[in-house]
């Protein structure tokens, strides 16, 4: 009797009051986990003594945040199996990459400590069960910690299979690994936006009042979206004892990143209103340009790396390395990725990087993550070139705001450019701008001024404000589907 008392005193602490058949599994799925990893890990351990010491962490400039979901233990569609978490964890960890805390993450954005080289914030949306325990395990064995974001409306479903309830968060919590934040209080599925049946989602679309016959007023779109933030920190704050001020954004960032279906001025209110209630807001970033967040450009409003189904350790590995902040000189012939990313169009790094319009698309363009800090320098690329324009961007902040060299045949045009708006700054006619295999196209990035180079030497300059940020390579032309460049070679020099 005492012992049947017992078991099931410690069930209701660590599974709170799932039922009876999935706790088991639970059970079983978390202790698997640990016992596999912790051999994992030891054989890497062994490996480690043999490998050559490595040398000691420079301090970090950036930091990235990976945003994770539930874990399956078997293959399923679009989710991550266990498996391979295992091993994402397991490459970073002996690739010297380690977690920190919010507050570490609060105090290094805000600039009052520092952070060795390779620091990352590990997250966790939705508050599901298999986003926690079959992760606390691998988290305990390397010294990790992590984020769960909870949908407090979720979490308090009675008796839920899939959600963590509030005992399971609390014995979460007691750990000492985890964290919690906001995933909103019940903003995490679709709502009506018609009466055909249209739906939309909570944070971007005015929503249809059936008993009025009509949406919702631009006042009651506010007050909805900032009761829901309000009342997902207060209940969160009130349940378990912890200051709860960050927010994830539900729909992986979709606030802020899409047209809304009904309600252009959506987006802005919800990130205005999370702004006021929230030391920092979460997207999930669609890894078109600088994937880490820098002090040196500080915004509560995060970027994340949403980390796909499919990566293997190593893949991720790689896209993270390849945001490690660059320094100048640098040197690319793309034998290996090291981070140019897709910012549209279709876009191939290793062996060459090679940009090409979709079919139905005019343009194809590719910013070089990690050189977001760079300032005063020149960069040029060596470029096989037989179609369209070639556009050499620098004092890239994102990829919709730059300065860049456009070069055409016979032409040369500098441009400002800012979301939709281009300004053009300066243009010249220049015979020797030809099409050709081995062309050299640069661009030189001074305080306030902004030069275009044509094999090695400038053809045109501009007068500028001040110009500092990373680098990235632009093809267009005006018939969908045959914009092409093929660079050979990058360098970047510091002037």
């Amino acid at each position: 009797m005492v012992a049947t008392v017992s078991t099931f005193t410690w069930k209701s602490a660590h599974y709170g009051q799932t039922p009876f058949f999935n706790w088991l599994v639970l059970m079983v799925e978390e202790r698997t986990v640990a016992a596999a990893f912790n051999g994992w890990h030891s054989l890497g351990d062994l490996s480690a003594l043999l490998a050559p010491k490595k040398t000691q962490a420079q301090l970090a400039r950036a930091v990235p945040v990976l945003a994770y979901h539930r874990l399956t233990l078997t293959e399923e569609a679009g989710q991550l199996p266990v498996a391979r978490f295992m091993d994402q964890m397991e490459t970073l960890h002996r690739a010297g990459w380690h977690t920190a805390t919010l507050e570490e993450y609060r105090q290094f954005v805000q600039g009052t400590r520092t952070l060795p080289e390779r620091t990352f914030l590990l997250t966790f949306d939705d508050g599901a069960q298999q986003s926690y325990y079959p992760v606390d395990p691998i988290l305990k064995t390397l010294g990790y910690s992590a984020v769960q974001y909870v949908i407090v409306s979720a979490s308090e479903t009675p008796k839920s299979i899939y959600y963590l309830s509030p005992e399971q968060i609390s014995a979460m919590l007691s750990t000492g690994r985890w964290e919690i934040g906001s995933h909103s209080f019940d903003a995490h599925h679709t709502y009506p936006t018609d009466p055909a049946g249209g739906t939309g989602i909570f944070y971007t679309d005015k929503l249809w009042m059936p008993t009025q016959g009509r949406l919702e007023t631009d006042a009651e779109f506010l007050a909805r979206v900032h009761d829901d933030l309000l009342r997902a920190r207060q209940a969160l704050e009130a349940r378990y004892g912890v200051t709860v001020d960050t927010f994830a954004v539900p729909f992986g960032g979709e606030t802020g990143h899409r047209a809304a279906d009904n309600y252009a001025g959506g987006s802005d209110i919800t990130l205005a209103e999370a702004r006021r209630l929230y030391d920092f807001v979460w997207l999930q970033t669609d890894r078109r340009d600088f994937t880490f967040n820098y002090p040196s450009y500080p915004s509560i409003l995060g970027r994340r790396i949403h980390v796909d189904y499919d990566w293997e350790g190593e893949t991720l590995k790689t896209f993270m390395e390849g945001g490690v902040p660059k320094a100048l000189p640098y040197r690319d012939n793309f034998a290996v990725d090291s981070g140019w990313r897709h910012s549209w169009g279709s876009v191939q790094p290793i062996g060459s990087l090679e940009l090409g319009a979709g079919p139905q698309d005019t343009s194809a363009g590719s910013v070089l993550d990690g050189s977001l800090l760079w300032s005063a320098y020149q960069a040029e690329a060596t470029v096989n070139w037989e179609h369209g324009y070639a556009v050499i961007m620098g004092a890239v902040r994102d990829a919709h705001t730059y300065r860049s060299c456009s070069f055409s045949p016979g032409e040369v045009e500098i441009h400002d450019t800012s979301g939709t708006s281009i300004i053009p700054l300066a243009k010249r006619a220049e015979s020797e701008i030809q099409y050709g295999q081995g062309v050299k196209l640069g661009i030189r990035v001074e305080d306030a001024a902004i030069s275009c180079l044509y094999n090695g030497h400038v053809l045109l300059s501009a007068p500028t404000g001040r110009n500092e940020g990373g680098v990235g390579i632009q093809t267009w032309a005006p018939e969908p589907g045959t914009a092409s460049l093929l660079v050979t070679n990058f360098l970047a020099d510091p002037l």
